[in-house]
């Protein structure tokens, strides 16, 4: 995602397609079915409560233990939690206010509903914790239904902005693993499928060119459109190994293939696979690969590049 998880997960048409076009039927904010949970709050409370320092034993209490799960899943134990709180500082940009400017848990809820009734899929029910974290990520998922929303993973510039490109990519892993729990677990081709697949929804969700929906810029997408045949020659005989070493080489957003790449290139190629399949079977069978397997996905695609 996008700096992501990798290994955890834990994503177009072009703007102009009738596909791109479609509007987007936004459901009501309020949705039971994604439950917020606004750890900043108490982190932002307890800073200034404590003048400004993080009070360890305090998150510990507060944060920490009523939600061990998601943490456990995220950052570590408690001791792990501990020692990262010490060594915490809030940061002097605009991370810092970034949910004070905007309703991330209304948003939350919105993009969940209104995702699901744009893919014509059942809403499935998820646990999102918004806080100021280790930054191991800007978004993604922790766990069976658990999505991490992390402020000091995102752009000290533009951080809402990541955060409206990537909440669709997420929502689309839920989408896709409601439908096959073991989406984009496994094999460097799950992996590859599952990110391109979100990258591609979220594109054309709220249209936008391949390269921001990628985290590219303009020129390192078309670096990677010039090489792609390269690329994928040399990622397809590693597509069946599962070894975290592969895995990041290839989905990890600080992993280059080499100097002039940009990162998660797994991410670019799963997005040319989906292409390749919606060009070979319509502007609106994109909606028919929830029902599929990775394999499946890349065979009926015919993605050869040269």
């Amino acid at each position: 995602m996008i700096r992501s998880i990798a290994f955890v997960l834990l994503a177009v048409v072009p703007c102009g397609s009738a596909d791109a076009r479609q509007t987007v039927a936004i459901a009501p904010a309020r949705s039971t079915c994604a439950r917020v949970h606004p750890l900043w709050k108490t982190q932002l409370r307890t800073i200034e409560a404590d003048g400004g320092k993080v009070p360890v034993q305090a998150w510990v209490d507060q944060l920490f233990r009523p939600n061990a799960t998601f943490w456990n899943g995220y950052l570590g134990d408690e001791p792990a939690f501990r020692a990262w709180a010490q060594k915490f500082t809030l940061p002097n940009d605009a991370r810092r206010s970034a949910p004070l400017d905007r309703d991330i848990a209304a948003d939350i809820r919105k993009v969940t509903a209104s995702a699901a009734a744009f893919a014509g899929r059942p809403q499935p029910c998820s646990d999102w914790y918004v806080v100021f974290g280790p930054g191991w990520t800007n978004m993604g998922g922790v766990g069976k239904g658990q999505m991490v929303v992390d402020f000091m993973g995102m752009p000290k510039a533009d951080p809402l902005s990541d955060f409206d490109i990537y909440l669709p990519h997420e929502v689309n892993h839920l989408l896709w693993t409601a439908a096959r729990p073991d989406a984009g677990l496994g094999p460097l081709l799950e992996r590859v499928v599952s990110e391109g697949f979100a990258t591609y929804f979220a594109a054309i969700y709220d249209p936008v060119s391949p390269a921001r929906s990628l985290g590219y810029t303009p020129d390192e997408y078309r670096w990677a459109v010039a090489h792609e045949g390269e690329l994928w020659n040399n990622a397809r005989p590693l597509l069946a190994r599962e070894d975290g070493k592969v895995v990041n080489r290839y989905m990890a957003a600080s992993s280059h293939l080499e100097p002039a790449a940009p990162g998660k290139i797994g991410y670019f190629l799963g997005y040319r696979i989906v292409q390749a399949y919606v060009a070979r079977h319509g502007p609106r069978s994109w909606k028919q690969l929830y029902n599929m397997t990775a394999a499946q996905i890349l065979d009926a695609s015919g993605y050869d590049p040269k």
